[in-house]
């Protein structure tokens, strides 16, 4: 009772204060009290003292105060609220009544410009918060509606009292009332008794409707019971959406008519979209960057062109086609990103270095150190042989094989015969030749089995030599670095890695992607590639690629949609993107544009089909023996009849001589 006394008495203190001092003083008391105190939390502003609030006039009537005091009661009662008023309302009875509800509460009186105004409110706390508008005058409101964008709160509630409908349609079209989703206006038609509640219609229909009649507030109740805070993303209601994108491989693929018009659009982040469409009732309104502009480049105003530039602009709502996730160059503070629903690696695409030729294939089965072994042996086997053999013909006289075998050469040859699997036409009979000739036998069998077999397979499949493989091999070979954008460059040049640093500054931006690729077949540089976009042409090409990807790939990004920022969309897009990634849709729609893109294909797979016995036509996985495969043996004919003709010429011009 004390207590209450207490305040009693200081309250009138200060009225009596306020009623003596001077204009200038009473203005500047109430702006002190109504704006926040120096060293007030920011989290926990308290509210106005009753007294200080003591209505002068009725700011509206108590139609307004009953309106406004029910409207919070049955809509805001967890909320924290904010509340603006200009000069004629700062002694309301509007003002007395929302500065007694129990809300946590913070007022500001409207002096000093928007700006010094915006910049003492709370705009950003935890758990639902509310802004109430006392206004008779909308040019400082629309004037902070269009500048400042972190001056707002665009998941707020925002509630504006005394503008006309005009002035709030006016407000719905600045830079910050687009975004605003929940934002209601009442506006008194003319009698003092009622209220006609608006509601924005943010997505629903166009940009440019501006605000729709909700309810009125009439003889003590609101005509529409429903909440004007009603969720209006998860229905847009068929309001027409601007998607800004382009044809690029496999994200976003275009399915044209034999006259080159676009038919449809399908890919990976196409049915990411479409989805998204269906869920959230939209339709689609497909918008290309100018000029080939792509995703954007930084132009030298600090401005960005393509997809960045035109959603950062708010010419678009958002964009897609492999976009990274990325603060490179400030594009984070242009545009926002959604939930990323895959991820993807920048990889160096290099030329495929030409197969090894057949005619190395007789060399390839064995290894080199296995060849010196094999040599080896052929030689140790051959003098053993001979020394055998000569051993066995002096005990037995009658063994002309043994006495053939005692030379060295027809020991060596004996010898090679086995291994080339050629019978020799007589065999030794001493038993000691006997058994030496039995496992060599055997030797040269496991030997000859498995060099055959071997050499089958490397006549019929194509070797490839080691290459460039590294990041250090690809710095040290002086290639050039194509790409269609700086984008790489930059995250280049910041690289941990002196060799990828090295790499930026060989780099060249080449938009013609024909002119790129015949570079990289000629041997005189490397393109940076998406591993999607490699994946895609695999998947999908129809003859052999020339081309291959290094193994070391040196940047992983995440790829979402770019929003708008502060776009009320976000919150909702991120939660539905969320579950289609966990669904496994985005590996699915990957696959199912590769078979689509494949089918539509202009050009045919260059086959040469094979007829059954029943008139079918089957496509035969064996591959018949050509020249090309064969070529070592008719090198190795071609190379005896040189190296036996050059013999027979030495033996003539021998016997000539003598």
């Amino acid at each position: 009772m004390r207590m209450m006394l207490s305040l009693f008495l200081v309250a009138a203190i200060l009225a009596l204060h306020a009623q003596h001092a001077p204009a200038s003083v009473q203005k500047a008391s109430t702006s002190s009290i109504l704006s926040q105190r120096p060293g007030q939390s920011d989290q926990d502003p308290q509210p106005l003292l009753p007294s200080v609030l003591s209505p002068k006039h009725d700011g509206g009537g108590a139609s307004l105060v009953t309106a406004l005091s029910t409207l919070v009661t049955r809509e805001l009662t967890y909320c924290k609220l904010a509340v603006f008023a200009d000069r004629d309302y700062l002694a309301s009875t509007a003002l007395h009544a929302l500065a007694r509800l129990p809300n946590q509460k913070q007022v500001v009186g409207v002096a000093g410009g928007w700006e010094a105004v915006g910049r003492r409110v709370v705009w950003r706390s935890s758990g639902c918060r509310a802004y109430i508008f006392l206004l008779h005058h909308p040019d400082v409101l629309l004037t902070l509606a269009d500048a400042a964008p972190a001056l707002w709160d665009y998941a707020g509630k925002f509630v504006v009292v005394g503008l006309t409908r005009e002035e709030l349609e006016a407000l719905t079209l600045t830079r910050k009332g687009k975004k605003t989703e929940h934002l209601v206006g009442l506006v008194q038609p003319g009698g003092a008794a009622e209220w006609h509640v608006y509601v924005n219609q943010l997505y629903w229909g166009s940009w440019g409707r501006g605000m729709r009649l909700h309810g009125v507030w009439r003889n003590g109740r609101f005509t529409n019971p429903s909440s004007p805070f009603f969720d209006k993303i998860s229905d847009m209601q068929g309001a027409v959406l601007k998607v800004v994108t382009f044809e690029w491989e496999p994200s976003t693929l275009y399915l044209r008519t034999e006259a080159g018009d676009v038919h449809t659009l399908y890919g990976r982040d196409v049915e990411v979209v479409k989805t998204l469409a269906r869920v959230f009732n939209f339709e689609m309104k497909i918008i290309e960057p100018p000029n080939d502009e792509r995703w954007g480049q930084l132009l030298p105003n600090g401005s960005f062109d393509g997809l960045i530039g035109l959603v950062g602009r708010g010419e678009a709502d958002f964009g897609m086609g492999n976009l990274f996730v990325s603060a490179l160059q400030g594009r984070d503070q242009l545009l926002s990103y959604t939930s990323s629903f895959d991820t993807d690696d920048s990889c160096f695409i290099i030329r495929m270095e030409p197969p090894l030729p057949r005619w190395h294939a007789p060399a390839l089965p064995f290894a080199f150190s296995t060849w010196l072994s094999i040599l080896g042996s052929l030689l140790g086997i051959g003098l053993i042989c001979s020394l055998v053999a000569s051993a066995a013909s002096r005990q037995c006289d009658g063994d002309s094989a043994s006495k053939d075998l005692g030379s060295l050469s027809s020991a060596l040859l004996f010898t090679l015969s086995l291994h080339l699997q050629h019978p020799h036409p007589a065999l030794p009979l001493h038993p000691a030749s006997r058994i030496m000739a039995a496992f060599l036998l055997l030797y040269t069998l496991i030997l000859s089995k498995a060099y055959s077999c071997n050499l089958t397979a490397f006549l019929t499949i194509t070797r490839q030599p080691t290459g460039i493989e590294t990041y250090q091999e690809l710095y040290e070979s002086q290639l050039y670095l194509y790409e269609n954008s700086d984008y790489i460059k930059e995250s280049l040049a910041g690289a941990p890695n002196v060799f990828l640093r090295g790499l930026a500054e060989r780099h060249r931006v080449v938009k013609d992607l024909k002119r790129v690729m015949s570079e990289v077949g000629k041997g005189k540089g490397v393109y940076v590639e998406n591993r999607s976009t490699r994946e895609f042409l695999t998947n999908t090409q129809l003859e052999a690629s020339v081309t291959r990807v290094l193994k070391e790939c040196f940047a992983t990004f995440n790829i979402a949609i770019g929003i708008q920022s502060h776009s009320p969309l976000k919150r909702r897009f991120d939660v539905a993107i969320s579950r289609i990634v966990e669904s496994g849709l985005v590996q699915y729609w990957k696959r199912e544009s590769y078979a689509i893109f494949k089918k539509n294909k202009k050009e045919n797979r260059v086959t040469q089909p094979d007829k059954s016995r029943d008139g079918t036509q089957t496509t035969s996985r064996l591959v018949p023996l050509s020249f090309d495969h064969l070529q070592s043996a008719f090198y190795v004919l071609a190379f005896s009849l040189v190296l036996s003709t050059i013999v027979l010429i030495l033996e003539n011009s021998q016997k000539r001589i003598k």
